[in-house]
């Protein structure tokens, strides 16, 4: 990470377009014009920055992430404004658009989340649980596939996750509104047949993920994730 002070910070941000930001915090990502994406990293609590970096964990999951072969940010430099408050990373744009953008019942979304869980499941299969997963962090790209950015809550484990922990990911998605309309377009049975599938999971196996997933969000035993 490279120490700046607020004129270098402003400096870096300089002519950027401003794509995401929060009602608390402002700005928190942008696009520059030669197609590179800074993300802000703000200080939550005043005494954690000197001790933890929000930037270093997201750098550090990106790397693990490419080594496992998924797609994620690579990123090519950090800085940290101590006067702001703020880290930025900067990396090259990926190519691809968030799966929210896609219209519900739509082909292209059909075909984009048949593949999804077969995506999913290569995920849970590796020992990668990204506990803040949802459609706006899974982008997909014709030619290169999934990718994931935002990856700074996650955990990578020597083996494969529980299915409790694949239930976690499921009800995640699924507390969305948006994110839910999709998956119930496309029909929320084969997605979950898609991924039991894909998971190799036995039927005992896939009648508890769905008990789990079903139970965590509350629905009715007549519900379509039964």
């Amino acid at each position: 990470m490279i120490t700046i002070d607020a004129n270098q910070y402003n400096a870096v941000l300089a002519g950027a377009t401003v794509l995401e930001q929060s009602v608390k915090y402002g700005p928190s990502v942008w696009r520059t014009d030669d197609d590179r994406i800074i993300k802000a990293f703000h200080r939550r609590r005043r005494g954690v920055a000197r001790h933890f970096s929000y930037a270093r964990r997201f750098t550090r999951h990106c790397r693990r992430l490419a080594r496992r072969g998924v797609r994620a940010p690579a990123v090519d430099v950090g800085y940290r404004c101590p006067e702001i408050g703020t880290e930025l990373v900067i990396y090259p744009l990926i190519p691809g658009a968030t799966l929210r953008t896609l219209t519900p019942g739509s082909v292209e979304a059909g075909r984009i989340l048949a593949a999804l869980p077969g995506f999913l499941a290569s995920l849970h299969g590796a020992g990668i649980h990204f506990r803040g997963i949802h459609l706006g962090n899974i982008l997909h790209d014709a030619r290169a596939g999934f990718a994931l950015i935002d990856v700074s809550y996650m955990r990578f484990l020597p083996w494969p996750l529980s299915l409790r922990e694949r239930a976690s990911n499921f009800r995640n998605m699924l507390g969305y509104e948006r994110d839910a309309a999709l998956i119930e377009a496309f029909g929320c049975d084969d997605f979950m047949q898609r991924y039991v599938d894909a998971a190799s999971l036995s039927p005992r196996r896939a009648r508890r993920l769905a008990h789990l997933v079903r139970d965590g969000r509350g629905e009715p035993a007549d519900s379509n994730w039964r």
